[in-house]
C-alpha cells in the first residue's frame, strides 16, 4: 500500500499564503505543499474571505454554483480557484458571509454571531464542491471546529454517496479551547438528525459542539504534538472533553507542527542586518545590536538580552512574566517584548516598562520584520505558557540561536530539551511550576551558563541544529494516511 499516490483534500478554515489569523494557516498551507512534495495529489478548500488578495493569489472563476441547503432554506455558492500555491489548486466558497467581512472569525468587540451559519455552510459547501469535481478523495485532512462538521456530514448525510465510499477523515485538534459552541437549535440549521444530538455525539452541556463532532465522527484524530496529545486525556488540559478523548484514545495520534525553512533561517533572512549559521554565529550581534536599537535598550555584547515574540494572552504566562519581572531585573539582563493580544495584558506590560524604562523594550504590534530581527537579536527566548498545543516561537528560537526557556508543557516538553552539564541534546532550559519563582529559577540557570560562553556557544550550536522540518511532520501524516486507507 505504501508508495501509491493518494488524493489528499484539505478543508480548513484558514491557510497560508492566503488567510491568516494564527499557526492553523502555518500548518495547514505547509502540510498541503508537503502532500503535493510527496507526490500526492493535494487539493485545498477555504472560504472565500474579503482579506485575501484575489488578484495577487491569481483567483479566478471556475463557473462552478450551486446552492447549499441551510436549515429551511438555501443559500447560493459560487466557487472561485487559485493554483498560487505550485502544484495544488485551492478552492474557495464564495458567499457573503465570508466575502463581505473584514475579518475571518470576529472584530475586537467579539465573535460573529453568525458563526455557526457560516461554518455549517462551509462543511456542507466542501463537499458538495468535492462531489461536483467527481475527486474521490482518499483522505479529507479538516482542521479545528471550523471543519468539524465536515466528518459528520460524511458519516451521516452523505454516508451513500459513491464519491466519498474509501474516503477516510483525519480531523486534527490545534487548541482543544475553542470548541465551537452553539445554541441546540442550530442541529436545525444543519439539517443534522436529532439522532446524534447526545453525549456520544454533538452535544455538550446542552449546546452543539462543533469540534467535539469532529473527534467522534472522524476516522483519526491528531494533535499537534505527542505530549499534548497525552495532556488532553486528563481534567486539567481536557477543556472539559478528556472524558470523551479517553473513550477515543484508540484513534489519536500526536504529531510535532514543522517550521518553514524557507522562511525562517537566519543564514538566508532577507530581514536581518546579516546573515549566520550554525557554524559561524558572529554576526548574531550584529541583529542585537539592531534590535537594541530598535527598543529603546543599551546594547552590550556581555549583557544577555532576553524576550518574546507571542500573542498576548492568558494562554502565554504573561501573568508570571510580569510579576518576576521586577526580580530578573535585579540582574544584569534587558528584556524586549513584541507582540498584541488581550487589552489587559497591554496595560500590564506598559505600566512595567513606565517602571524599567531603560530595561524593558515594548512594541505592541504585530510586525514580521520586527519579529525575524527580534528571533535573531535575542540571547534567550522566553515562553513561560500555561500551556501549549505545540508552539512554534521555540522551534523558530532554537533555529535562530535564541536559547529558549519555556514551561515543560505540551510541544514544549517534547522540543525543549532542559540543560545539564554534559547532556549532549540539551538546547535550552525548562521549568515545571506554573509560577513566578520557578520561571526566575530556569533564567538564573541561563544567566549563569551565559557567563562561561564557550559553553553558551555550544548550547546555542546543538540549538541551531535541531530539525523541526515540515518534512519530518508530514511523513508521519502520511504513514498514517496509508495505515487508514
Amino acid at each position: 500500500m505504501t508508495g501509491r499516490t493518494l488524493n489528499i483534500i484539505t478543508i480548513s478554515s484558514e491557510m497560508v499564503p492566503f488567510a491568516k489569523t494564527g499557526g492553523l494557516a502555518d500548518v495547514a498551507g505547509s502540510l498541503a505543499r508537503m502532500y503535493h512534495q510527496a507526490g500526492h495529489r493535494s487539493i485545498a478548500i477555504l472560504p472565500s474571505y474579503q482579506a485575501i488578495d484575489k488578484t495577487r493569489m491569481q483567483v479566478e472563476p471556475t463557473g462552478i454554483e450551486f446552492d447549499v441547503p441551510i436549515g429551511h432554506s438555501a443559500e447560493k455558492i459560487t466557487v472561485i480557484s487559485s493554483r498560487a500555491v505550485t502544484g495544488i489548486t485551492t478552492y474557495f466558497i464564495d458567499h457573503p458571509y465570508f466575502n463581505s467581512r473584514l475579518e475571518l472569525y470576529g472584530t475586537s468587540r467579539g465573535d460573529y454571531q453568525d458563526n455557526a451559519q457560516r461554518f455549517i455552510l462551509f462543511a456542507r459547501a466542501s463537499l458538495e464542491l468535492i462531489i461536483r469535481l467527481g475527486l474521490n478523495p482518499d483522505i479529507i485532512h479538516c482542521h479545528d471546529w471550523q471543519s468539524g462538521l465536515v466528518p459528520v456530514y460524511l458519516k451521516n448525510i452523505y454516508d451513500n454517496n459513491p464519491v466519498f465510499k474509501d474516503t477516510r477523515t483525519v480531523f486534527t485538534i490545534h487548541n482543544l479551547a475553542f470548541q465551537g459552541l452553539f445554541p441546540p437549535e442550530t442541529m436545525l440549521t444543519a439539517g443534522l438528525p436529532w439522532s446524534i444530538f447526545h453525549i456520544d455525539g454533538l452535544e455538550f452541556y446542552g449546546k452543539m459542539n462543533f469540534l467535539k463532532g469532529g473527534l467522534s465522527f472522524s476516522d483519526h484524530i491528531t494533535t499537534v504534538s505527542p505530549n499534548y496529545s497525552r495532556e488532553i486525556l486528563t481534567p486539567e488540559f481536557g477543556c472539559g472533553l478528556h472524558g470523551l478523548l479517553n473513550i477515543l484514545q484508540h484513534k489519536l495520534t500526536g504529531i510535532i507542527n514543522g517550521i518553514d525553512y524557507s522562511e525562517w533561517d537566519p543564514e538566508t533572512d532577507g530581514f536581518l542586518p546579516a546573515r549566520y549559521d550554525a557554524a559561524d554565529f558572529a554576526n548574531k550581534q550584529i541583529a542585537k545590536r539592531f534590535l537594541c536599537k530598535r527598543f529603546g535598550l543599551e546594547y552590550r555584547v556581555e549583557k544577555p538580552l532576553l524576550g518574546m515574540v507571542s500573542r498576548l494572552s492568558a494562554q502565554k504566562g504573561l501573568d508570571i512574566m510580569a510579576e518576576a519581572l521586577p526580580r530578573l531585573f535585579e540582574s544584569n539582563l534587558d528584556m524586549a517584548v513584541l507582540g498584541t493580544g488581550d487589552i489587559g495584558y497591554h496595560e500590564l506590560l506598559i505600566s512595567r516598562q513606565q517602571q524599567y524604562p531603560e530595561r524593558l523594550g515594548l512594541k505592541l504590534a504585530f510586525d514580521n520584520e520586527m519579529a525575524h530581527l527580534t528571533y535573531a537579536g535575542l540571547d534567550m527566548f522566553l515562553m513561560p505558557s500555561r500551556y501549549e498545543p505545540c508552539g512554534l516561537g521555540q522551534l523558530i528560537a532554537l533555529r535562530y540561536g535564541a536559547i529558549p526557556i519555556v514551561r515543560s508543557t505540551g510541544g514544549l516538553a517534547d522540543t525543549v530539551v532542559d540543560y545539564h552539564p554534559g547532556h549532549q541534546k540539551a538546547n535550552g532550559f525548562t521549568f515545571n511550576e506554573y509560577s513566578p519563582a520557578a520561571f526566575s529559577g530556569a533564567i538564573s540557570r541561563a544567566l549563569e551558563l551565559f557567563k562561561t560562553q564557550p559553553s553558551w556557544q555550544q548550547l546555542m550550536s546543538s540549538a541551531m541544529s535541531c530539525d523541526y522540518s515540515w518534512e519530518a511532520s508530514a511523513r508521519k501524516y502520511l504513514e498514517l494516511f496509508y495505515k487508514l486507507t
